[in-house]
C-alpha cells in the first residue's frame, strides 16, 4: 500500500502482489532479486542473517519494495531508491498487443525512473547489496543551516527534516 486514501481506486482489475515473495541473492555479484510482494522491512529481515543490507535506509520501511521505487521515495542519502535498481521484471504488452514478461536491465531503467508503474506490472526488483552496516541513530535539533550542513558532511547518509513551524532542523545522526 502506498496511499492512505481512495485516490488510487480504479474500476479496473487491481492486482495484489502480496504472493510475489521469492528472493535470490547472487553470492558473486551481491545482487539481490526480490519479489514485488516484499516490503523493505521484509527484505531487511531476510538480509540481516546473511550480513547484507540494501544500499539505502528508509524512513518508511513498511512500504512495498516496488512502491518505493515507483514513487521515487528518497533514502537517507538523498537520492531516489530507483537509482539503486539493477533490473526489474516487467509484464506489459508488445507491439502486437500480446502479453509479455521481460527483464528490463539497468541501461534502460533511466527511461522509467519515477514512472515504473506506468510501464507495466513489476513482479520483481534487483538491488546491488552492501555488507551489513549496523547503525545507531540519534535525533538532534540544529538551529542553523550551516550547523546542519557541517553535521551532514561528516556522514552523508544522515537524514534531515525541516520543522517549518520553528525553522529548526532535526537531523538523525548515524554512526
Amino acid at each position: 500500500h502506498h496511499s492512505f486514501n481512495a485516490s488510487p481506486s480504479t474500476p479496473d482489475v487491481l492486482i495484489s502482489l502480496k504472493h510475489f515473495k521469492e528472493f535470490e541473492i547472487d553470492p558473486i555479484s551481491n545482487v539481490g532479486t526480490f519479489g514485488a510482494g516484499y516490503t523493505v522491512d521484509d527484505i531487511n529481515h531476510l538480509l540481516r542473517p546473511k550480513h547484507l543490507s540494501l544500499p539505502f535506509q528508509l524512513t518508511t520501511p513498511t512500504q512495498n519494495c516496488v512502491g518505493t521505487m515507483c514513487a521515487a521515495t528518497h533514502g537517507a542519502n538523498n537520492n531516489s531508491i530507483s537509482n539503486h535498481v539493477q533490473s526489474i521484471m516487467l509484464t506489459d504488452y508488445d507491439e502486437q498487443g500480446k502479453v509479455r514478461t521481460r527483464l528490463v536491465a539497468q541501461d534502460v531503467l533511466p527511461i522509467y525512473r519515477c514512472n515504473f508503474g506506468v510501464g507495466g506490472i513489476i513482479s520483481q526488483i534487483s538491488f546491488k547489496l552492501n555488507k551489513a552496516e549496523f547503525m545507531e541513530q540519534k535525533a538532534s535539533i540544529m538551529t542553523t543551516f550551516r550547523e546542519l550542513k557541517a553535521a551532514m558532511d561528516k556522514r552523508l547518509d544522515s537524514y534531515t527534516i525541516l520543522l517549518p513551524y520553528s525553522w529548526n532542523y532535526v537531523i538523525l545522526k548515524r554512526k
